[in-house]
Parts: structure tokens; sequence; C-alpha cells
């Protein structure tokens, strides 16, 4: 990694995120193998992060302006969008923003986990939507969809760590992989 030619990282640290890394390797692994298995593949082809990681960021992108109807998800669609300019152009924008990206989008789960849980008053949205049946399906589809964009940022978080670890090997090569 960069950072350790330089004595950045934190030994203690960087053993921590090496176990961690062995561990989101071991469960893409086995995703890998059941998805290639069902697509009629042997289950040992490479896993191509790049790939995966525009997947996520799609499907992040999707939920996130869906849930954004009801609240302002402004963070979030600015992680998104820095996302795909790192994506798009990885020698300009590097391994740095790309880190600082992730953890943008760890502090965007953590809103969501105090908003959702905690700071979410439903008594006052349902008084709001008295009236107006429309507003309140618009209200509840936005919600579900807040929930379900929630859970998946543990996946988006997951595969941005990934990709961070070793960004410009696995955003040099599109179509080579790496595991």
């Amino acid at each position: 990694m960069e950072e350790e030619e330089y004595g950045d990282v934190n030994p203690q640290f960087h053993a921590k995120e090496k176990e961690m890394e062995q561990k989101i390797d071991e469960l893409a692994k086995k995703a890998n193998v059941i998805f290639q298995t069902r697509q009629g593949g042997t289950g040992d082809e490479p896993i191509f992060w790049a790939k995966i990681l525009e997947v996520v960021l799609w499907i992040y992108m999707v939920l996130t302006i869906l849930s954004s109807i009801i609240r302002p998800e402004f963070m979030s669609l600015t992680c998104i969008a820095i996302g795909f300019l790192s994506v798009g152009d990885p020698y300009r924008f590097g391994r740095r923003t790309f880190r600082i990206v992730t953890a943008g989008i760890l502090t965007t789960f953590v809103y969501d986990l105090i908003w959702l849980f905690w700071l979410r008053n439903s008594d006052s949205e349902i008084f709001e939507d008295s009236g107006s049946s429309g507003l309140y399906w618009i209200r509840t589809f936005c919600m579900i969809v807040a929930y379900i964009s929630f859970f998946f940022r543990i996946i988006v978080i997951a595969v941005f760590w990934k990709v961070s670890l070793n960004f410009i090997s696995l955003m040099k090569g599109r179509g080579s992989a790496a595991s």
C-alpha cells in the first residue's frame, strides 16, 4: 500500500484492516462461486471489483434518489457523484479521495441510523398526511426505500472499502480481474 512506504499507517490499524480484507475476500469468493455456478461457470472465475463497484453505485444511486423524495440526501448523492468520478478517472482522483468517499458513505450510514431509528417521528407524519391518502402512500414508499437503502449501504461500504485498499490496481485493469 502507498501509505506503508511513507509510514503514515498505524501498524495496529493496518493489521486489523488486512484481517478484515481477508474476511471480505472469503465472503466475496463464496458469493462469486454461487453466482458463477448458477450461470454455468466453474466458480473459479476472478472477481471483477471495478464492475461490482459500478453496479453497486448505480443501485445505491437509484435507492438514494427514491428515498430523497421524502427527505434530503445531499451527502449521499455527493458521495455517489464523487464515487462515479473516481471510477471514471482513477488517476486524477486517486486512492486518498476514494477513501474519503468511503468514510463519507460510512458517515451517511451513521446519520441514517440515528435518523431512521431515533429522530424520525411517525406520529407527526401521520398528522401531516391526514386528509391526503396520496401523500401517505408516497411517504410510506419512500420510507421503505430508505430502509432498503440503509441496509444496502452495508454492502456499499464493504465494496467501497475493499476497492479502496488497492484502488489504482483494481481500477487500472477494468478488463482484467483482481481478487
